[in-house]
């Protein structure tokens, strides 16, 4: 397998929600997935996230797994008051990685004036989803 940095692959996961490397990320930083997503559920409710359930890291579909907007805004909230030092990641117009660039396709992101893209993502259960502020 590929060695990226944990800088490398937080890039990678929000411009190209690379799956896999949510579950790398899971597995180095909670030792497997099952532990992470226990740390995930553990902080959700501390946070007051009392609408959202984790079963995975990646927010695949699993049984079991659910979340609303106002849990996510919420989560959002919290990252941009609390850990300011992680903002850069949330506007970055691509990453390059290797020989390959990724271009960030999310529409706000150097469009508008202080927004900034958070997260999109696509599954057929829920469609087209963003989380965004400005």
């Amino acid at each position: 397998g590929q060695k990226l940095t944990m800088d490398s692959a937080l890039k990678l996961l929000l411009i190209k929600s690379a799956n896999d490397i949510a579950v790398a990320i899971a597995e180095t930083i909670g030792g497997n997935t099952d532990n992470f997503v226990a740390q995930m559920n553990a902080q959700a409710q501390r946070l007051g996230m009392n609408s959202t359930h984790y079963v995975n890291p990646n927010g695949l579909p699993g049984k079991g797994q659910y979340t609303t907007a106002r849990d996510l805004a919420l989560l959002a909230l919290i990252i941009k008051r609390e850990f300011p030092e992680y903002a850069h990641y949330f506007s970055l117009e691509g990453v390059t990685t290797g020989k390959k660039n990724y271009a960030n396709f999310n529409m706000l992101v150097g469009r508008f004036d202080g927004a900034d893209g958070m997260k999109t993502g696509f599954i057929c259960a829920s469609g087209f989803n963003q989380v965004a502020s400005a």
